[in-house]
Parts: C-alpha cells; sequence; structure tokens
C-alpha cells in the first residue's frame, strides 16, 4: 500500500507498507553473511521525503524498516540534488543498510552519485557511480544518449 503526497511547494512524502515473500532456491551470502533456502515472509514499512526537485538545491530523506530473510534490514539515508536550469542535474546519495540475519549481522554503506548534462533537448549524456564499502566495489555506468529526429516518410500511394 503505497501513498504519495505533493505539497504546493512540489515537495513529495511517501508511505508504504508491503508484504513480501521470497522464496530462496539456493543458499547465497549478502555481504558475507549466508541466507539458507527456504520461504521468507516480510513486512516492510517506508518513509520518504523530497523537496522541490525543480528547485536549484534540493534534498531528500529516505527510511526503511523490514524484515529481511529471516531476519531484519533498516536502511537509512539522506540526498543530495543540485540543478543547473535544464542543463545540468548532480545527486548525491549515501544509504546505511544496518542488516541482521539469523547468521550475522552487517552493516554496508552505499555512497552514489547520479550526473546528467543535456547538450541540447536531444543530445546529453548520464553517469552513475558507486561505492559498496562491504565489497569495496565500485560501479560506475556511463551513457551517451542521442535522440535522432524522425521525419514524416511521404505517403506514396498504389497506381
Amino acid at each position: 500500500m503505497d501513498n504519495g503526497w505533493e505539497f504546493e511547494d512540489s515537495s513529495r512524502a511517501i508511505t508504504a507498507w508491503n508484504i513480501r515473500k521470497e522464496g530462496v532456491t539456493r543458499p547465497f551470502t549478502i555481504s558475507g553473511v549466508p541466507v539458507a533456502p527456504g520461504s521468507y515472509d516480510w513486512h516492510e514499512i517506508n518513509l520518504n521525503y523530497t523537496s522541490d526537485r525543480s528547485a536549484p538545491m534540493g534534498y531528500g530523506v529516505r527510511f526503511q524498516q523490514s524484515g529481511f530473510f529471516g531476519g531484519s534490514l533498516q536502511v537509512v539515508g539522506p540526498t543530495l540534488n543540485f540543478r543547473s536550469g535544464e542543463t545540468l542535474n548532480v545527486e548525491l546519495r549515501w544509504s546505511r543498510n544496518d542488516i541482521d540475519l539469523p547468521a550475522d549481522h552487517v552493516v554496508t554503506n552505499l555512497v552514489s552519485s547520479r550526473v546528467a548534462y543535456n547538450f541540447s533537448p536531444r543530445v546529453f549524456v548520464q553517469s552513475l557511480v558507486q561505492r559498496n564499502d562491504s565489497t569495496n566495489l565500485w560501479s560506475v555506468n556511463l551513457r551517451f544518449g542521442w535522440l535522432p529526429v524522425l521525419r514524416p516518410q511521404p505517403v506514396r500511394r498504389p497506381r
């Protein structure tokens, strides 16, 4: 059950309560902590707030509390946004994940940055850089977009 509110200043608040079920057929690990095969049911509560994203500077906060593969998960984190007109958008995000599983407890941090630059309405570049401290892993995604102008072709009628 997700509920979203948008306020007169274009800020948004979102609340959610979800009932989740996951089936695990093979064991796997989350940040080095094993998860055994089985069926897992849990409830999840999310609270999110985002200030006006069209403003030159903005922020957001996120909170999640839920069960998680027989244990629990708590996620908290802020987001900062910078916007320069229609040309440049920058987002910085930190997420702290407190994972308590039957086999062990671990805290992970995910730091990410998104940058989007629009050269024109049809040419842009976007990037995502992330670092996960539990795996010491850096991830980078870079995308260049070019949306060509499609001109309508004349309709030819059979003779």
